[in-house]
């Protein structure tokens, strides 16, 4: 029994005993209207939403040396689980990853809405700095990251605010750190340009884990940096585009290392799908480390096949990593099954 209900029938029982002579349409319309105010109060205060995404795959790695050798075997790319909700203006998430067998804690952060366009985030979160690291693994592209994204794929304590105005946006975080609850932190900005679209504010977390809607394109730049490592600084731009059947995504990013001895690089990647039909879609994707020492480049191709539910697909693809570091050079072959979400949609 709800604690409205609680409240309302002492009334209802009193007005009884007082209108002894109340007709069978007026019980009837009484409790129609008893029916339709419990209905909106349902509505109004809904509980948490919960979900789960699951990721197996097959790999099979072909190594050149004694070092690296040939390797297959099965494992598991995501294994979440996780909750989300509303109370009054603020929002919340938690979620852990169990793909290692142990917990891994995520998210855990609320949202505050400052004002319309004004949010707070505060708690563990992983900082939006690339576009690609915003995306949902379901909604990338390939199985794997980009990996200039897999380089920033960290939680860490913080708090973030979230401006948005028409079709600009900017993010201005301040989180612990790579040396953890200490007096140095990392600090992260980005602006970015939506075209075609205009920005939500009121929970970022599902705005920005969303690729572009159709004729939608977002163009971002970033800043990042942490004390610890004070000579060390990330500049970049990335760019994702929807249009028709086509997606594409590209990113790059300056890594300014001011060490003697130490020689910044900039690595950058482009990519792009095509959706053939209502069940297939396929992928391709060119990275280059612009590392000097091992010259390392990859290109990836991808083939995704939906049997029905958008929620679940079997992926394929090839990865095919040139290096001059023989223990790197190789290919890579994934199959992978993908099953449910990482939180509601908008």
């Amino acid at each position: 029994m709800t604690k409205w209900l609680s409240g309302v029938i002492p009334v209802i029982a009193a007005g009884s005993l007082a209108q002894a002579g109340t007709t069978g349409d007026d019980w009837l319309t009484l409790d129609e209207e008893i029916d339709r105010l419990a209905s909106s109060s349902a509505v109004q205060t809904p509980g948490p939403s919960i979900g789960a995404l699951i990721r197996p795959l097959f790999i099979m790695d072909d190594g050149e040396t004694d070092v690296a050798p040939d390797v297959s075997g099965f494992d598991l790319e995501q294994a979440d689980i996780w909750a989300e909700g509303s109370l009054g203006n603020t929002d919340w998430r938690i979620s852990t990853d169990l793909e290692s067998g142990d917990a891994f804690l995520q998210d855990a952060y609320a949202i505050v809405g400052i004002a319309e366009q004004v949010g707070l985030t505060f708690g563990q979160y992983q900082n939006p700095m690339l576009h690609s690291g915003r995306l949902d693994p379901e909604q990338q592209m390939l199985i794997a990251r980009t990996r200039i994204s897999q380089f920033f794929d960290s939680f860490d304590q913080g708090a973030m605010v979230d401006i948005g105005a028409g079709q600009f946006g900017g993010y201005f975080s301040v989180q612990n750190g790579v040396d953890g609850v200490e007096n140095t932190h990392s600090y992260m900005a980005r602006l970015e340009l939506l075209l075609n679209q205009t920005i939500n504010v009121r929970n970022w977390a599902k705005r920005v884990s969303v690729q572009p809607p159709d004729g939608g394109m977002v163009i971002g730049v970033f800043h990042y940096e942490d004390d610890a490592a004070s000579d060390v600084q990330f500049n970049g731009a990335d760019f994702a585009a929807s249009f028709n059947n086509w997606r594409l995504e590209a990113e790059v990013v300056d890594f300014d290392i001011d060490l003697p001895g130490a020689d910044g690089s900039t690595p950058w990647d482009i990519g792009g799908q095509f959706m053939l039909n209502q069940n297939f879609d396929i992928a391709a994707r060119y990275e280059d480390s612009d590392d000097e020492l091992t010259d390392t480049s990859n290109m990836t191709v991808g083939l995704d096949y939906y049997p029905g539910d958008p929620s679940v697909y079997w992926s394929v693809e090839v990865d095919l990593v040139d290096s001059e570091d023989e223990d790197i050079d190789g290919e890579v072959f994934r199959v992978g099954l993908t099953v449910g979400g990482s939180r509601t949609r908008p």
